[in-house]
């Protein structure tokens, strides 16, 4: 049993950074949150920042297409009550 923890260990350290959960995680929250969302290509780890490629985002009166997308923030910081976050867009068109 005691050999089983660090194999435990990282598989839950990978899992965050798998494509299909990222890809999974973003539709459901998207959803969640009354918006439909499409995504061509997702990179990144989910707690530290991802990169969306094709990307097409609608609802509650906001329209967003972009090639790239790429968020990166600390989740740590939500322990102290703020999350850096930035934001940087490219080939992108915006309505609100």
């Amino acid at each position: 049993m005691r050999r089983l923890w660090p194999l435990l260990l990282l598989v839950l350290l990978l899992l965050p950074g798998l494509p299909p959960l990222l890809r999974a995680g973003l539709v459901y929250g998207a959803e969640r949150a009354g918006f439909r969302l499409e995504v061509g290509r997702v990179r990144g780890y989910a707690l530290l920042g991802l990169l969306r490629e094709g990307l097409e985002l609608e609802g509650q009166g906001i329209s967003l297409k972009a090639g790239r997308l790429r968020l990166d923030y600390q989740l740590l910081g939500l322990l102290g009550g703020r999350l850096p976050l930035k934001v940087a867009l490219s080939d992108a068109e915006v309505a609100l």
